[in-house]
């Protein structure tokens, strides 16, 4: 009987020690995969073609004192599902660092970036009954092996 109930105990282990494990590096907010998954993928991507964009909510804070927490935390909700819509083949999806900032790895180039990031401008978020249009700052770099050099 002891030995039932101490191998049911190691299987849970093992399948709740996966599930943190995924949970760890993916933001519970958005859905996206986090700073920490960003830390762990880029590496493997160096030299292999990949461009990077880094976008910031700039105005996030005025919707943040606006609509409260829970109605900027919707927001946040809205913009990923937005960046997910709209966001091509192959590119990796992170909320990054801050709570405002959000990367993409894409390996479809400095040209869908850029278009990527117009749709996301064109994008409109409703929280409560209200309209909110996001500032978005953005920049594109190519990721190069053992350095990221500038692209535009």
């Amino acid at each position: 009987m002891q030995s039932i109930l101490f191998g049911v105990i190691c299987c849970l282990l093992f399948f709740w020690g996966k599930s943190w494990k995924a949970k760890a590096k993916t933001d519970f907010l958005t859905g996206l995969a986090n700073h920490r998954a960003f830390n762990e993928i880029l590496p493997s991507k160096l030299g292999c073609g990949y461009y990077f964009m880094l976008i910031d909510l700039c105005s996030f804070s005025d919707c943040n004192k606006k609509y409260g927490y829970s109605g900027a935390d919707k927001i946040l909700q809205k913009f990923a599902e937005a960046l997910v819509r709209l966001s091509g083949k192959g590119d990796l999806l992170f909320r990054y660092r801050f709570g405002d900032e959000f990367a993409v790895l894409s390996p479809q180039g400095e040209k869908h970036l850029l278009e990527l990031i117009t749709n996301l401008r064109d994008e409109g978020f409703e929280s409560r009954h209200s309209y909110c249009k996001l500032k978005i700052a953005s920049d594109v770099i190519a990721v190069e092996k053992n350095i990221m050099l500038q692209k535009s």
